[in-house]
């Protein structure tokens, strides 16, 4: 094997094992923490073959903050979302609200996934909103 191809496997196994984000249904939800457990439904592929993504557990919801004021929408089992993966541990600025140093030197980790809300799948259709400004509607 040349030293080219080796380097490229190198660099597709590395680029294959960072996590930057994921669409994942909700299975659970604790209103008190605004955290959701979630399952990844898009299968890997970074072992070469699919595979299913285990459950994240206890990841903090995004939301809207600030000025005093604070827009956050509960989540539902069975809602479909993303989440995104943090650069670094985040476990202490979620428990703290302050900047820290992370604890930990893992990057791009599962552990550190934040959920960004609700994505719009399949033959889904948002109807009777308007087309212009805000709307706040119910299903």
């Amino acid at each position: 094997m040349s030293d080219y191809r080796y380097q490229d496997t190198h660099d597709s196994n590395l680029i294959a094992s960072i996590h930057v984000g994921a669409i994942v249904k909700v299975i659970g939800f604790d209103a008190k923490k605004m955290t959701v457990d979630v399952q990844p439904i898009s299968k890997s592929v970074a072992n070469g073959e699919p595979e299913i993504l285990p459950p994240i557990l206890s990841v903090p919801m995004a939301a809207t903050k600030g000025g005093g004021f604070l827009f956050k929408m509960r989540a539902s089992v069975g809602d479909i979302g993303a989440v995104l993966f943090m650069d670094h541990d985040i476990d202490s600025v979620i428990a703290t609200g302050k900047e820290t140093t992370p604890l930990t030197t893992r990057t791009h980790a599962m552990d550190d996934a934040v959920y960004i809300g609700g994505v719009v799948t399949g033959d889904y259709e948002v109807n009777n909103l308007p087309e212009e400004g805000i709307a706040i509607a119910s299903e």
